[in-house]
């Protein structure tokens, strides 16, 4: 029972990391925009970035929380970042 709780505890420390950084990354071109005028993003680069910081952090609780072997989950995980960076620098400067 020691195990189970201890786990819990590292599971639960690692979940707020995760959301704390995002969370983080979503505030930086938020503070970037009050230090410099090259930043100029609007409410819907916002909306999107939220959208996919979401998606990618439940896919990341998905795939931590499956019962599958880790090679699968770590592989899971690769393609979901990814594809979120694929996403991001399409978006950003449409390199695709």
């Amino acid at each position: 029972m020691l195990t189970i709780n201890r786990l819990h505890g590292i599971t639960t420390a690692w979940r707020a990391i995760m959301w704390g950084s995002f969370l983080a990354l979503l505030l930086a071109p938020l503070v970037a925009m009050q230090l410099t005028r090259e930043v100029q993003w609007t409410a819907y680069d916002f909306a999107v970035a939220a959208a996919l910081l979401v998606v990618l952090g439940l896919s990341t609780e998905m795939l931590v929380r499956s019962k599958r072997s880790l090679w699968i989950r770590v592989t899971g995980f690769a393609v979901c970042v990814g594809a979120a960076l694929v996403i991001c620098a399409d978006g950003a400067v449409g390199v695709f």
